[in-house]
């Protein structure tokens, strides 16, 4: 029974071993890259949400000084380069 069981080891090694091609440096760029991509798309995202759920309701229960202040500073660029960016 395990020498029936075995005997078909050796040529599945063998088409493993012919089968199995390595990743080129090109490839495991192009994985990278892909990874890249879709971790800043998450982070996109997650900003977005963050400018339109958290950040618009404390603008608007700050009084004017505050607000103009936080607007002038780059977290109203960073606001505004995510609002145009939700909106193309």
């Amino acid at each position: 029974m395990l020498i029936e069981s075995t005997a078909h080891l050796p040529s599945v090694w063998l088409c493993s071993r012919i089968c199995f091609i390595a990743p080129t440096t090109t490839d495991i760029l192009r994985i990278g890259l892909r990874w890249a991509h879709f971790v800043a798309g998450i982070t996109w995202i997650g900003l977005l949400y963050f400018f339109n759920l958290v950040n618009v309701p404390v603008q608007k229960a700050l009084d004017a000084g505050h607000q103009e202040k936080g607007k002038s500073g780059s977290a109203g660029t960073r606001a505004l380069v995510f609002s145009v960016g939700a909106q193309w």
